[in-house]
């Protein structure tokens, strides 16, 4: 074969320029770097409860995050986080993260509450410690109590008519006054109201 078939042969299939040809090799090294960095899908798992049975507002969003609390002299951060909307309780929850962004020395927690409207409901009051030095991503079991203005009714018989703290069989607990005029969110079980005092 002579030079000027050659070069006729490769006519029809033009090569392609040397910057897209870096460029292509480029994206192909990146992929499975990218795929290291981000690392395998993993998950904390467990359920959500308080110690009373009630039924909280139909409004309300349960918000379960994962945080790192690696660095003690900062805020921590949410690694992930699930929201479920009227969430009864107890609830389960399933939070993932790509294991390549967990730092095997560091300290993380699960952080639940229930909001409405803005409002925070229920609060856990402590530290549920997960993932690393040998604590638990499975069977996480977190407890919420009443958040500061959030007032529980434990009687079920109670009708909305009769909530206030001198119904007879009533029992009103208020973690902390509320500001005067303001709305407080009761939570009865068998319903929930909102009375303003």
């Amino acid at each position: 074969m002579t030079v000027v078939q050659t070069v006729a042969k490769n006519a029809n299939h033009p090569r392609p320029s040397r910057r897209a040809t870096l460029a292509l090799v480029g994206l192909i090294a990146a992929m499975p770097l990218a795929a290291c960095a981000a690392g395998p899908q993993e998950s904390v798992s467990g359920t959500i409860s308080t110690r009373h049975s009630m039924v909280l507002p139909a409004d309300s969003v349960l918000v379960v995050r994962l945080l790192d609390a690696t660095r003690g002299d900062m805020a921590a951060y949410t690694v992930t986080e699930q929201r479920i909307a009227a969430a009864p309780l107890p609830a389960r929850f399933d939070l993932r993260y790509h294991f390549g962004t967990i730092n095997p020395n560091g300290t993380y927690y699960v952080q639940a509450q229930v909001e409405q409207a803005g409002r925070l409901l229920l609060i856990n009051d402590q530290n549920y410690s997960v993932i690393t030095r040998n604590s638990p991503d499975r069977n996480v079991q977190v407890t919420l109590v009443p958040a500061a203005g959030t007032v529980l009714v434990p009687n079920a018989a109670a009708p909305v008519a009769t909530v206030a703290p001198a119904a007879p069989g009533t029992t009103v607990i208020q973690t902390a006054p509320a500001a005067p005029a303001t709305t407080t969110t009761v939570i009865i079980p068998g319903g929930a109201y909102v009375i303003t005092r």
